[in-house]
C-alpha cells in the first residue's frame, strides 16, 4: 500500500511534466463563496494544479506537485515512500510486475530532477546510500547481491544524468538557490525567537514582522522545516521528545534481525530506511500533512517486526498452527 503511494506520487510528477502549470476547478470550488475562495490556502485545496505556479528562473521549468497541494509535499512524499517502493522488488512474485516497478523507478528520476528541489534530492540520495551500505554489509548473500545490483544501477543512472540534458538542469538548480537567503533569515529568527520562550514556545509559527517590523509579507518564523516548527511552536523540551522518539525508533529498528525468527526482515529494514529519511528531512521539510503519517507507518511496522509479533498469518496453515498452539497452552 505504501509502495502504491510512491507510484501515485511518480504518476503525479510525470503528469506535471507533461502538462505544466495546468489547473482545474473542483466542484467544491464552485460551491464555496468568493470571500472564502479568496484565501490562498483554501484556493490551493480546492483548485488542484499539476505544478507550482512559478517557473524556475532561467529555465522556464515549473516544479511538479501533483497530486499534492504544494511542491515541497511532492518531494518529501517521494523520498519518504521510495524505500517502500524498493522493498516491493523482493516481494513481487510476478516478473512482469517487477519489470514494471524497475522501469518506473528509472523513469521517476526525470520528475525528481525536473522537480528542481535540492531537499528531495538530498534525502533521496542519503536514504538510498544508507540502504545500500547496510545491504552490502548484510550476512544474507541474496541481500548483498541485491545491494550490488542497486549500486550498479545507481552508477548507470548517474552516468545517464551526466550526459543527458537532465544533468545540466540539475547543475543549474544546484548553483541557484533563490530561496536560500530567506530560509537563512527564518532559521536565524527561529533561534532568536525561541530564546524568549524556550519551554512552551508560541503555540504556532510567528509572523516575521514580530522581529522585523518592516519585513515584507511572507512565510512565518517556524516554518520551512518540522524541526523549526516544533521548536518555535512548542519549545525546546517538545523538540527533544519529538526528535528523540524518532531517533530512538531509528536505533531500535536498526539492529540486525535474523530471518530465522520468522519476522518480516525486509519490511523492517525498508521501514527503518524510511525513518532515516524522515530524520534527514526534518531540518528543511514540513512533515505535515503527509510526511509524518508516512514516517509513523514506517516506525509502527519496523517496531512491530523488531518485537517479533506474529504477523505472517497470510501463509498457508500459519494461522491454524498458531491457534492450535494457543489451544494446547490453554
Amino acid at each position: 500500500m505504501m509502495g502504491m503511494f510512491w507510484v501515485l506520487a511518480v504518476v503525479g510528477g510525470l503528469l506535471g511534466m507533461a502538462y505544466p502549470n495546468h489547473t482545474f476547478t473542483s466542484l467544491l470550488a464552485k460551491l464555496l463563496p468568493q470571500h472564502v475562495l479568496a484565501n490562498a490556502f483554501v484556493k490551493a485545496l480546492v483548485i488542484p494544479g499539476t505544478t507550482g505556479g512559478k517557473a524556475f528562473p532561467g529555465l522556464g521549468i515549473y516544479r511538479v506537485k501533483a497530486p499534492f497541494i504544494y511542491t515541497n509535499q511532492w518531494g518529501s512524499a517521494y523520498a519518504l515512500t521510495l524505500p517502500f517502493a524498493l522493498g516491493t522488488l523482493r516481494t513481487l512474485r510476478s516478473r512482469l510486475w517487477k519489470f514494471l516497478m524497475i522501469g518506473l523507478l528509472l523513469i521517476s528520476i526525470a520528475p525528481l530532477v525536473f522537480y528542481l528541489d535540492r531537499g528531495s534530492s538530498i534525502s533521496t540520495g542519503l536514504g538510498t546510500t544508507y540502504a545500500l551500505i547496510r545491504l552490502a554489509g548484510s550476512r544474507n548473500a541474496k541481500m548483498a547481491r541485491f545491494a550490488r545490483a542497486l549500486l550498479a544501477l545507481g552508477v548507470v543512472v548517474a552516468a545517464i544524468l551526466v550526459i543527458s540534458p537532465l544533468g545540466s538542469i540539475a547543475l543549474t538548480r544546484a548553483n541557484n538557490g533563490y530561496g536560500d537567503q530567506h530560509r537563512a533569515v527564518l532559521y536565524q529568527s527561529s533561534i532568536e525567537l525561541v530564546k524568549r520562550s524556550p519551554i512552551l514556545g508560541y503555540s504556532g509559527p510567528v509572523a516575521l514582522s514580530v522581529l522585523q517590523p518592516n519585513a515584507p509579507p511572507g512565510p512565518s518564523i517556524g516554518t520551512h522545516g518540522q524541526f523549526w516548527t516544533i521548536m518555535v511552536s512548542n519549545g525546546i523540551p517538545a523538540l527533544i521528545f519529538f526528535v528523540g522518539w524518532f531517533g530512538l525508533a531509528f536505533l531500535k529498528t536498526g539492529r540486525r534481525v535474523p530471518a530465522s525468527t520468522g519476522r518480516d526482515v525486509d519490511a523492517r529494514f525498508w521501514c527503518h530506511v524510511a525513518i532515516f529519511t524522515a530524520l534527514v528531512q526534518m531540518p528543511y521539510y514540513e512533515l505535515l500533512p503527509w510526511g509524518l503519517p508516512i514516517a509513523m507507518v514506517a516506525a509502527a511496522v519496523a517496531l512491530r517486526e523488531t518485537r517479533g509479533l506474529p504477523l505472517r498469518f497470510g501463509r498457508p496453515g500459519m494461522l491454524a498452527a498458531a491457534t492450535r498452539t494457543r489451544a494446547y497452552a490453554t
